[in-house]
């Protein structure tokens, strides 16, 4: 653990592996199947935790969305299909659109 004051720890990357960052590293490189094979849905869904601090809550929600938003634009990349103004990747976020879909697919035909 790495103290950062009086009201803030962190843990120091290197003895770790974190699934998110592995995922936003995989991203970066445009490593669609890679990035895909990690993203297992909602950044800490189900997670409650009483009196939690408002940043945290944003922080959360913040990688939530992000997370989702590079999964879509990684099924696209995957899928091979060229954008058109009538269907950008940002709409594949979406629950029920069609990156669920494209990852259900994908999953069925891959055994």
């Amino acid at each position: 653990l790495i103290n950062h004051g009086q009201e803030e720890v962190g843990a120091a990357p290197e003895p770790f592996w974190c699934d998110i960052l592995e995922f936003r590293e995989q991203c970066s490189l445009s490593s669609a199947a890679a990035a895909l094979q990690l993203y297992r849905g909602p950044f800490f869904e189900g997670l409650f935790v009483e009196n939690v601090s408002p940043d945290l809550e944003e922080f959360i929600a913040a990688t939530r969305a992000g997370a989702r938003l590079e999964a879509s634009r990684m099924a696209w990349l995957e899928s091979g299909i060229k954008s058109t103004p009538a269907t950008p990747p940002e709409r594949f976020g979406r629950e029920g659109g069609p990156s669920s879909k494209t990852r259900e697919t994908k999953r069925a035909c891959a055994g």
